[in-house]
């Protein structure tokens, strides 16, 4: 016996076929919107917990140094311990996103651990402030490459936060503001 849909006779089989369909379709993309919305608010919470540059001359450099090497620390905990157990189908993506945040806080700490020859005459005060305007200055730029290329790294497009060329030229940059 067929069903009769605004005058077109379908088979029963066909409706059900149609109803089990849209049903499995309506779920795949519930999921898919909730784990796009999961994957968000972790990427979110990323970049607010241990990215957004605060203000390192409130801070001291050697507590912002503190505070990063307890950072990498925490997000190395997290990839092994938390991030590889999940089960869900984009858990690559969490654990990529945490591995890029963690490259980036090691290129902070480099630039911060950068040794310079200060000037003799000059004031240790005014040197160190000098050097903590231009720390903030590289990290405001850092965070700024961050945003702009982690989805990159997370979807495989990119292996590296910096290129040796990049980090080269940066590191350069630093020196030279630095010894003006």
């Amino acid at each position: 016996m067929d069903i009769d849909i605004f005058g077109v006779k379908i088979a029963p089989t066909l409706v059900t076929f149609v109803a089990g369909l849209s049903i499995s379709l309506f779920t795949y993309i519930i999921k898919s919107i909730a784990a796009y919305y999961n994957f968000y608010r972790f990427q979110k919470m990323i970049y607010l917990e241990y990215v957004y540059s605060d203000n390192i001359l409130e801070r001291g450099k050697e507590e912002v140094e503190t505070t990063n090497k307890s950072y990498v620390e925490k997000i190395d905990y997290l990839i092994k311990n938390e991030l590889s157990h999940l089960k869900y189908s984009n858990q690559y993506k969490y654990i990529r996103l945490a591995e890029f945040t963690n490259m980036y806080l090691k290129e902070v700490l480099d630039i911060m651990g950068q040794y310079t020859f200060k000037n003799i005459d000059s004031e240790p005060f005014k040197h160190e402030i000098i050097e903590l305007n231009t720390v903030q200055q590289y990290t405001k730029q850092l965070s700024k490459l961050y945003v702009e290329r982690r989805k990159d790294y997370v979807e495989f497009k990119r292996d590296t936060f910096l290129t040796p060329k990049e980090k080269n030229r940066i590191s350069l940059e630093y020196l030279n503001v630095l010894d003006k």
